[in-house]
């Protein structure tokens, strides 16, 4: 080796390092925008429905969720946390977020409104915090990545000529995952294939499989509420959609049918799935508890208002607890989960214990071996 040397990475000055990761960072954030713009733009239309069924819709109001819990998803693994979560970057993209979705929902009612606006400004918010947070090789797989792109696109195309607007809206996922694939490669960053596959619960059902749904969850939910409260010492009685108690008669309506349960208790199981560290017998179990929770749930909500009705508070019940007990499903269901969880951490022996909080989130705790039974 001769006597001069030249400086290494790790001996540059720290203004020569920022000026150097300063321009890497604007191209792959101004790449990172374009790509998002892009789709914004080709999605605003099919987002635009997506947020008005959120909206006006009673079943899917989880659907504003999805896409940030999506985000999130992606985020908690993110690459780089040497600025933390008050970089320009993060402000920035969070700003455009917020602006983004108040945007779409105000814009709706005003008349002759662009949805590309809040769709594109939306997009390059969630770009410019992807940008901050992931790292980007310098090979990505532009051919499984195109190859993905393009069947998204075929099957976009093919399903909006025969007016099926479900798969127009479902074709989200395979888009976004070829762009994904273009840009990080096969090996993608850890917690973007789920964070992406988690948007298929901000689609809303087909119309038809509504339809399909509601008749027999309305009643499931009529017949099982009339046996708990008949278990209560109740006089009640089912006829056909409608709960007989006494003199008072009440109708288990289109909306208290359970679905909006349904679909808001599989988008929390799912991301509880997604979060716990379980094996996966243990994960897919929790799967199939996620009809009963949504179940019960819905029978907890139409026992307390039909027992109200039956003790005579029956404005109390129209006015104040049913609405009360609705935007109560959401902590009850989060009960029951966690009660499911602990009941499975007591029916098997991992052979590693763990903690869950009822939050469902991981308890720090030491962690033991302990004997499989």
């Amino acid at each position: 080796m001769t006597g001069t040397q030249s400086a290494t990475p790790t001996e540059a000055s720290p203004s020569m390092w920022s000026a150097g990761w300063n321009r890497r960072f604007v191209q792959k954030l101004a790449a990172f925008n374009i790509l998002a713009g892009v789709f914004g733009w080709s999605y605003a239309t099919t987002f635009a429905q997506m947020a008005e069924r959120w909206t006006n819709t009673p079943e899917y109001s989880h659907g504003w969720l999805i896409p940030l819990f999506s985000l999130w998803l992606i985020g908690r693994h993110r690459a780089s946390r040497r600025e933390g979560w008050l970089s320009p970057s993060n402000l920035a993209g969070s700003l455009c977020i917020g602006v983004g979705l108040y945007l779409g929902t105000q814009l709706p009612s005003q008349p002759g409104w662009n949805p590309a606006i809040p769709s594109v400004m939306t997009c390059c918010g969630a770009a410019t915090l992807l940008a901050g947070w992931l790292h980007v090789p310098e090979r990505g797989a532009w051919l499984w990545g195109g190859l993905v792109l393009l069947a998204g696109a075929i099957f976009r195309i093919g399903t909006t000529f025969y007016f099926y607007e479900w798969f127009d809206e479902l074709s989200v996922i395979p888009v976004l995952l070829g762009l994904a694939l273009i840009v990080f490669g096969v090996a993608l960053p850890r917690g973007m294939l789920s964070g992406i596959c988690f948007l298929v619960f901000m689609v809303p059902l087909p119309y038809r499989l509504e339809n399909f749904l509601r008749a027999p969850l309305r009643g499931v939910a009529t017949n099982a509420s009339t046996f708990v409260l008949q278990t209560l010492g109740f006089p009640a009685l089912a006829e056909g959609f409608v709960i007989s108690i006494g003199e008072t008669r009440l109708g288990v309506a289109e909306a208290c049918s359970g679905l909006s349960m349904l679909m808001v208790f599989g988008a929390l199981t799912a991301g509880v799935v997604l979060l716990v560290k379980r094996p996966w017998w243990y994960r897919a179990l929790l799967c199939l508890s996620w009809p009963a929770i949504a179940i019960v749930a819905n029978v907890f909500r139409i026992v307390v208002t039909a027992a109200l009705y039956s003790w005579g508070y029956e404005k109390f019940a129209d006015v104040t607890y049913h609405d009360l007990a609705g935007l109560a499903m959401m902590p009850v269901g989060m009960v029951l989960l966690w009660a499911v969880m602990a009941y499975l951490d007591r029916l098997f022996v991992l052979e590693v214990e763990r903690r869950v909080s009822p939050f469902m989130l991981e308890l720090p705790s030491a962690q033991h071996e302990v004997a499989l039974q």
